[in-house]
């Protein structure tokens, strides 16, 4: 081959391996971002289940405050409707 041809197609692959690599890291970038999301909205269903679930468990008179302190918060608004109740009567 001629030495111009040969370099010719030195530079066409080159750039052809630079186009599938910025291809490829653009994919690869797309897909972490839906990995991560798909993530995140996971940890968030994981938490919400677990608040429930410490909710319907009975409650024990000796058990540590914070968590009466955290269910009795969850559910303010209830209470202050009842107390506002009390106070009309």
């Amino acid at each position: 081959m001629k030495p111009l041809l040969v370099s010719t197609l030195q530079v066409w692959f080159q750039n052809r391996r630079t186009k599938w690599r910025k291809k490829h890291a653009a994919e690869m970038a797309t897909a972490k971002k839906k990995q991560d999301s798909e993530t995140e909205r996971l940890k968030g269903s994981d938490e919400e289940e677990e608040e429930d679930e410490d909710y319907n468990k009975p409650l024990d008179p000796n058990s540590d405050d914070e968590k009466l302190h955290v269910l009795l918060k969850k559910h303010k608004p209830v209470h202050a409707l009842h107390a506002s109740d009390n106070d009309s009567s």
